[in-house]
């Protein structure tokens, strides 16, 4: 009786192709789950806040803040506010990108790089200013 070699056999080859199936389409779910919004965010009367969630990446790409906001109930007109995009250093955050909006806005969009890290979104705005807030931050 001849013995055959196992990999030679069709079931070991078509077991090789699943593997690799398997192994290509793992990888291109995992690159799509960093793909789209990475945390949305809202609140009442915000000042001088990070945002609560954050998100860490694991590869570089240009990131989006798309912010809207509403000037808190008594508040006064010509209000700002700041959104930062920032990242996670060892002790200390720093800012990658950010832009200012003024009184009421509703789905503003800004972007920035973000390289592999951790990131928030911060929330400033000067003394007695105070916004009701919603977004998203997304790639």
């Amino acid at each position: 009786m001849e013995k055959k070699n196992v990999f030679d056999s069709s079931m070991f080859r078509k077991a090789v192709l699943a593997l690799l199936l398997s192994f290509v389409l793992a990888l291109s779910f995992s690159a799509m789950a960093e793909a789209g919004t990475m945390f949305t965010y809202n609140g009442k009367g915000i000042a001088n806040k990070p945002s609560i969630k954050t998100y860490n990446l694991t590869s570089g790409k240009t990131c989006y803040v798309q912010h809207s906001q509403k000037i808190s109930p008594g508040g006064f007109p010509n209000q700002i506010m700041k959104v930062s995009i920032q990242r996670k250093k060892i002790v200390t955050w720093t800012t990658v990108g950010s832009r200012t909006f003024k009184n009421n806005v509703s789905f503003q969009t800004f972007s920035a790089y973000c390289s592999s890290g951790k990131y928030r979104l911060y929330f400033s705005a000067a003394v007695n200013h105070r916004f009701d807030i919603s977004g998203r931050f997304y790639s």
